[in-house]
């Protein structure tokens, strides 16, 4: 079960999440226990009205499961609209009625006579319904004039103003509106772990991927970020990604690539690390460091997590490996402090582990097709070092990602839905 954030977490009403690997969906089932409608933000009213609806439910054989009976269903479905509507707020709108509403009321319409609405609305005896049946009549029957449509919303929201919870809404919900947008801007556009829509109350989950170049992190990433975020929210930390503070050395390192005659595979042996590597891999260090600390503050806070890539403390100097730990024995007792801290985040790293391990394995050949500008022999050993290397976590699957797209992202979604 899930929870809506701050005022979206209503009193009688619990979330439930789906994720349909097969169709690469997550659904979201609203269950209510009791009929709170009412505004975004504020569901302002409690409707007394369940007994009503269930002993009046119909079965449905095609789904075999009880519905609301339909005539009913089109009385409560205008009934959401008045409270969720003011005459202001039609005005406001040019007098136009939200398509949704348009479009769910002529499904059912089509589905029922004059009669049956006539029975169903005489039944509400909480809205008066013999004295709102005219009002219905002429609102069906002028298709959702103008005039029509404020008598209803009026008398609807007159006899319901008795199950009215909440007062003095307006001001209050421009600030939550407010509340929420600036968490939006925190979470969409500056990549901070705040939550604004739903949240697993028992705590986050976090998912990473990891591969070698060519393997499709990447794809994979923003398939799972697109389709989850729907819902639920996410938090997308992309661990490989440069920082400011490594912006020039990086213009420095292309520099001194295009000097190379021939590219070399990454060296583990440190040993005789210039000043401008050993700055290097501090920066890096402090990167993973926040990195992760971001990441458990967003766990820490029920959102779910994706990382693209993943800190590992078996290799080192290559695939998010420590840089410094050949200075664990060195005579410089600085040298020997800075390797016990980079050594500290790295093993911080094993601690914080993630609840799913997706490791994208895929051969050489076909990952130097995707990725041509790559050296061949650096891909060869990072495909070695991912198939081999055991990051510590609470589950791990494998995925041929030689595959197709379509087939892999098939069987990561089959493997997620359980953590759903």
């Amino acid at each position: 079960m899930y929870q809506s954030v701050g005022k979206q977490n209503y009193i009688s009403i619990s979330d439930y999440i789906y994720l349909d690997a097969a169709f690469q969906k997550i659904m979201h089932v609203y269950l209510h226990n009791y009929l709170m409608i009412g505004r975004k933000f504020f569901k302002e009213y409690l409707i007394p009205i369940e007994k009503n609806l269930f002993e009046n439910s119909t079965f449905d054989s095609s789904n075999t499961v009880k519905i609301m009976d339909p005539a009913q269903e089109l009385i409560i479905l205008w009934m959401r609209y008045a409270l969720k509507t003011s005459i202001l707020k039609f005005t406001l709108k040019r007098f136009k009625i939200s398509k949704d509403f348009l479009r769910e009321s002529e499904w059912l319409e089509d589905k029922l006579c004059s009669q049956q609405i006539a029975e169903a609305t005489k039944g509400f005896d909480l809205i008066e319904g013999k004295k709102m049946l005219p009002l219905y009549n002429n609102f069906f029957n002028t298709n959702k004039g103008v005039k029509e449509t404020i008598e209803l919303v009026y008398s609807i929201r007159r006899n319901l103003k008795r199950y009215k919870t909440e007062y003095f809404t307006g001001v209050r919900y421009l600030f939550v509106k407010f509340n929420m947008f600036f968490k939006y801007i925190l979470q969409n556009k500056l990549n901070k772990p705040v939550p604004y829509r739903r949240i697993n109350p028992s705590g986050g989950t976090i998912i990473a991927i990891i591969g070698s170049d060519g393997s499709g992190k990447s794809t994979v990433v923003h398939s799972l970020k697109k389709t989850i975020e729907r819902q639920l929210d996410v938090y997308v930390e992309y661990l490989g990604k440069s920082s400011l503070l490594r912006a020039p050395m990086q213009v420095i390192k292309k520099l001194k690539k295009r000097n190379k005659k021939t590219n070399k595979v990454v060296s583990s042996n440190l040993s005789r690390f210039s000043t401008i590597k050993a700055v290097w891999a501090i920066i890096v260090a402090l990167e993973k460091k926040n990195k992760l600390r971001r990441i458990w503050k967003a766990k820490a806070r029920g959102m779910v997590v994706i990382c693209d890539r993943y800190p590992q403390a078996e290799v080192l100097g290559i695939n998010d490996g420590p840089l410094l730990l050949s200075w664990d024995d060195s005579d410089s007792k600085l040298k020997r402090k800075i390797a016990g801290w980079e050594k500290d985040i790295y093993e911080q790293a094993k601690i914080l582990k993630p609840d799913l391990m997706v490791k994208l394995l895929i051969s050489p050949e076909i990952a130097i097709k995707r990725k041509p500008e790559e050296n061949l022999d650096n891909i060869k050993q990072k495909v070695k070092i991912i198939e081999r290397i055991k990051i510590p976590t609470n589950n791990t699957i494998k995925i041929d990602a030689s595959n197709s797209l379509e087939k892999v992202l098939n069987d990561i979604y089959f493997k997620l839905s359980s953590l759903f």
